[in-house]
C-alpha cells in the first residue's frame, strides 16, 4: 500500500486473509496467538487509508473496532483513532466526531502519544468543516 500498488495490495491482503482462515500452525511464531480477526481488518484499514480509499478503510475500521475486546484498551484506542482519521477525510464529519470523542476518552485510562497524534490528525481535517454535517 505504501508504494501506492492499489492491484498488490489487493492481493496481499487476499493471501493474509486465507492464511489467517486456515488457523494456527505449528510453525507460527508466539505472538501470532495474540492475532485476532480484529488486528487484520486494522491492517486492512490501514492499507485502504494508505491508498487514499477513506471509505473502504473506514468500513473496514468500524469492523476492526465492534471485533476489538473491550478490555484491550490500548487497542480500541488505537483502531477508534485509527477509524476517526479514515472517517474525516471520507467527509463523514459527525462519525469522525463521535469517533474521535470517543478514543479521548478512552485516553484517560491509557497513555499513548501515538493515538493523541492520530486523533489530532483527524480534528486538523476536520476542522475545515466545522459545522458541516454528514
Amino acid at each position: 500500500a505504501g508504494l501506492g500498488d492499489r492491484t498488490g495490495c489487493d492481493r496481499a491482503i487476499g493471501r493474509a486473509r486465507a492464511a489467517f482462515e486456515r488457523g494456527p500452525a505449528a510453525g507460527d511464531p508466539e505472538w501470532m496467538s495474540f492475532f485476532r480477526e480484529a488486528e487484520l481488518e486494522l491492517l486492512e484499514a490501514q492499507c485502504w487509508s494508505a491508498l487514499g480509499d477513506w471509505s473502504r478503510a473506514a468500513r473496514h475500521g468500524r469492523r476492526a473496532t465492534a471485533l476489538q475486546d473491550v478490555h484491550f484498551t490500548r487497542n480500541l484506542a488505537l483502531y477508534r483513532a485509527q477509524l476517526a482519521g479514515d472517517l474525516a477525510r471520507a467527509g463523514r464529519v459527525d462519525e469522525a466526531a463521535a469517533t474521535g470523542h470517543q478514543v479521548l476518552d478512552l485516553l484517560t485510562r491509557v497513555r499513548s502519544s501515538r493515538i493523541r497524534g492520530m486523533v489530532a490528525g483527524a480534528a486538523r481535517v476536520l476542522e475545515p468543516r466545522a459545522g458541516a454535517a454528514d
